[in-house]
């Protein structure tokens, strides 16, 4: 239980200041954070509701196929997030605006 804690916690810390540092501007800080926030929570609420249908349509394979790309879809998101001191490649990362 310790061991996934520290997990949890090293995890939650470094997406907090992942996301504070791509914001674009601190005056919309507060709302960009909740859309963060919504962003984090909506999955959990809707699988409840999906994967009955995933489950019933194709039964495991079809649910964690489904779950999978999903996965790979947000791993492909982040792609294009600065790294921590290559922020000025060209074509290869956003800019940091602040």
């Amino acid at each position: 239980m310790s061991l996934g804690g520290i997990g949890t916690g090293t995890f939650l810390a470094v997406d907090l200041a992942l996301c504070v540092r791509v914001l674009p501007d601190a005056e919309n800080a507060g709302r960009d954070l909740a859309i963060i926030n919504i962003a984090g929570t909506l999955p959990q609420s809707l699988v409840p509701f999906v994967a009955p249908a995933l489950l019933s349509v194709g039964g495991f394979p079809a649910l964690y196929l489904t779950l999978a790309v999903l996965g790979l879809l947000g791993a492909a998101a982040i792609l294009r997030v600065p790294e921590m001191g290559r922020e000025n490649l060209v074509g290869r990362s956003a800019p940091i605006t602040r």
